[in-house]
């Protein structure tokens, strides 16, 4: 999770906590999907799907967003 954390440099205490409860939460639902399917293959599917996603998204924010 450090990792995750050590983006956001100098923001505002309530980010930092807001990403911690989001990426507690996140690891809970992948440890379920885990435990579900009885296979950590399933979570890290589900890890791989959501930080493609996360990525797309920011790819097409950042395009939208940029002036020509």
């Amino acid at each position: 999770m450090h990792f995750h954390l050590s983006s956001l440099g100098k923001a505002a205490w309530y980010n930092a906590i807001f990403l911690v409860i989001a990426y507690t939460a996140m690891g809970m639902f992948f440890t379920l999907i885990a435990v579900a399917a009885k296979s950590l293959w399933a979570s890290f599917t589900a890890h791989v799907v959501n930080n493609l996603l996360i990525y797309i998204i920011g790819i097409w924010a950042a395009v939208a967003t940029s002036k020509p």
